[in-house]
């Protein structure tokens, strides 16, 4: 099962995501038998990924709210980090895919990259893009001066010592060591094989570099395993050999709907042209998912059209009971045992002037809101407010 970051965590079997958490600024713990020359170099290649907060919140609140709950650095950065990134060229950058997706439809500012010194940069063009291999490779507006890149070596030893390089945590980027131990044929074809590391990594290393002994670049940190510390790196050749110019969505896709717990499985798979602009990446990118996902639901639901209520045996016990569904919220939902029901939850209600209010309920994952229009409010006006 598959769900996605920005907000979630997606899981691959027992893998799971590294996706970012917390805020920092950079600095560098220096694993002990890495060549201490070789930091300044790591340090100015390697980047936070971070996402601007609002400037102003949107929303009022009937008393402040306590803020001070929050750690310090939490509340007083204007930046939230969500991932890590490091140059392997002249303006050329690579993060995970799963991190440059938590920027699709979020209320917060785009993805950028931010240095040890604070200095934050916005993204410029989207170069390569896999979503099954999980990786993106990226140009930047302004990259920064110096031009300092990691060394790479796409043909790694086993069993040599690493070091995963990243934004653990979200406290700053670190370097933590371990071993090389094995390769691990992905899951879904054995297309390729996952590097297997046992170097710690956390939430916000998603996208870092993993270096072998001699500090070269080997492999992207992805993920990690839910029971053990035995993580997993993309190698780097599949980034360099990946196709230029194109974006590859190949993977497979659950669907459901919450009304019932019939499941839809297909494989999405589609492309489009790069380079192009961030905007533009994720509006080819939304297209493409909206359009599987109508896809699927159409499958789903013609599979299903002789059982979808009011049709098969399962709809004829609420047909004949005598029932007024004027509860909020309610739904019709089929059960385990093929009987469709109602189900509601508990629901919020808050009055508005002129006989309006707002109700707010939740039923399985679905939230739902019932406004009503307070007496003299012109529609125009109501619905034109945010």
């Amino acid at each position: 099962m598959r769900t996605w970051c920005g907000g979630a965590t997606r899981r691959l079997g027992m893998l799971v995501l590294l996706c970012g958490l917390g805020l920092a600024g950079m600095s560098t713990a220096r694993a002990a038998s890495l060549d201490p020359a070789l930091l300044p170099k790591i340090q100015a290649a390697t980047f936070e990924v971070v996402q601007a907060k609002p400037a102003v919140d949107p929303l009022s609140y009937e008393r402040p709210l306590p803020l001070e709950l929050l750690p310090y650095q939490e509340r007083t950065d204007k930046y939230y980090s969500i991932g890590t990134a490091f140059a392997i060229g002249h303006n050329r950058y690579v993060t995970a895919a799963h991190v440059l997706l938590a920027g699709v439809d979020s209320l917060w500012g785009p993805p950028q990259l931010r240095d040890a010194a604070g200095r934050v940069y916005p993204i410029g063009k989207i170069e390569k893009f896999s979503l099954g291999k999980d990786f993106v490779v990226f140009s930047l507006a302004q990259p920064p001066a110096g031009d300092a890149a990691l060394e790479l070596d796409a043909s790694p030893a086993l069993n040599q010592v690493v070091y995963a390089v990243g934004n653990a945590l979200g406290t700053g980027v670190v370097i933590r060591d371990g071993l090389y131990t094995s390769d691990t044929p992905e899951q879904q074809d054995g297309a390729w094989k996952w590097m297997r590391f046992s170097a710690a990594a956390s939430p916000g290393n998603s996208g870092g570099p993993l270096l072998g002994k001699d500090g070269k670049l080997i492999g992207v940190v992805l993920m990690k395993s839910a029971n053990e510390n035995l993580n997993y790196a993309l190698p780097i050749r599949e980034v360099l050999d990946a196709p230029a110019g194109k974006a590859v969505m190949d993977t497979r896709v659950t669907y459901q709907i919450d009304l019932f717990d019939t499941v839809q499985n297909d494989r999405l798979k589609a492309q489009f042209a790069l380079p192009v602009g961030l905007g533009d990446f994720y509006r080819e990118y939304q297209a493409r998912m909206d359009a599987n996902s109508d896809t699927q639901l159409k499958a789903l639901l013609a599979k299903e059209s002789a059982n979808l209520f009011p049709n098969g045996a399962g709809s004829a016990r609420l047909l004949h009971q005598q029932t007024q569904l004027d509860g909020f919220p309610t739904l019709i939902v089929r059960g385990t045992d093929g009987e469709w029901r109602r189900a509601g939850g508990q629901a919020q209600r808050f009055a508005l002037d002129g006989n309006g209010y707002v109700a707010t309920g939740g039923v399985a994952r679905n939230g739902l809101v019932r406004l009503r229009r307070p007496d003299g409010v012109a529609a125009a006006t109501f619905y034109g407010d945010a």
